[in-house]
């Protein structure tokens, strides 16, 4: 039990650092690493090798539409939006979406004037403000 419940955590932990590479990756490498991971670390035959890469590829050719879709989708409704408003209004539209879609790669700067409390189990994010 406890070797099937690891065996989970490691294919999780390898789909979720192969998924921060989505971007610049296609699909078929995306499967094949996926696989490969796998092939490591479960000691896959090549007949399973095979089936599992399969099975990946498909996974990531339908989330590469999806991810298409919802991009289609945006734009559409941007373009929805920006039909009915005026134009300073659209200028401010846009520098609403530049400034709320910002891509987090950089940390956030942590404010000089909080200090952060012990960690407890029960709680997440506890700080105290400075007076």
């Amino acid at each position: 039990m406890k070797k099937s419940i690891f065996t989970f955590i490691a294919i999780a932990f390898a789909v979720v650092a192969s998924a921060q590479t989505i971007a610049s990756t296609s699909a078929e490498e995306r499967a094949k690493a996926s696989a490969e991971e796998l092939r490591s670390a479960l000691s896959l035959s090549e007949q399973q090798y095979n089936k599992v890469y399969k099975a990946y590829l498909k996974m990531w050719r339908k989330e590469n539409k999806r991810m298409a879709q919802q991009e289609a989708d945006r734009t559409a409704t941007d373009n929805a939006v920006k039909g009915v408003l005026t134009a300073e209004q659209a200028k401010r539209f846009e520098q609403m979406q530049k400034d709320v879609f910002v891509p987090r790669r950089i940390p956030l700067k942590r404010d000089p004037e909080v200090i952060p409390l012990p960690r407890d189990p029960r709680r997440t994010n506890m700080y105290i403000e400075r007076e």
